[in-house]
């Protein structure tokens, strides 16, 4: 029973600090790499220790700018940032914004890239013209996935149905996803 007791006042230590973890995650990458991943999943600068922003060379502007657009997208779910402040903030900063979007899609081919963007819900606004020239993706293609994204495959679909003199205008990614479900519903 003493030896029961007397353990309990032993402290119980993590196995591995949480700023070791983030440390060990991106210091174990290329510094190319680690900077695209940080760029498209920000985490805020107060989590990366002085070696990751200097294995990386980020900074402050760039990581608070790469947020904005992230949290901007149709898929984010917590923090949104209204897309008037994420699109003023690109075209305030449109070096660093066309830096985020090149850097993130570096090693990415277009067809990569288009999908990501679609599948993301990045709004057509948040996109600079070079990345949609270079991914051959359309406004019209990135509203369609932002809204999936946003609302959902199935509020989105179920609005489709109800207007059916839009269905021929869809790109291919939305009507495929709406011919699917309407063949479900028959059955």
């Amino acid at each position: 029973m003493e030896n029961y007791l007397g353990q309990r006042e032993i402290p119980v230590r993590d196995e591995m600090p949480s700023q070791q973890l983030i440390d060990n995650l991106y210091l174990s990458m290329t510094p190319s790499r680690a900077r695209a991943s940080l760029l498209t999943n920000p985490i805020p600068l107060s989590n990366l220790s002085k070696q990751i922003q200097n294995h990386t060379g980020i900074d402050e502007k760039l990581l608070w700018l790469a947020s904005t657009v992230v949290m901007s997208r149709g898929s984010t779910n917590v923090g949104r940032t209204e897309l008037s402040k994420a699109k003023q903030a690109c075209l305030d900063y449109p070096d660093s914004w066309l830096t985020i979007f090149l850097e993130m899609f570096e090693d990415k081919s277009g067809g990569e890239v288009r999908d990501h963007l679609i599948q993301k819900g990045y709004h057509p606004s948040v996109v600079p013209g070079v990345m949609k020239t270079q991914a051959g993706v359309t406004d019209w293609d990135l509203l369609w996935g932002y809204k999936l994204a946003l609302h959902g495959e199935r509020e989105t679909i179920l609005t489709l149905m109800l207007l059916p003199h839009l269905h021929n205008r869809l790109p291919m990614f939305v009507r495929e996803k709406l011919q699917k479900n309407l063949k479900t519903n028959e059955v």
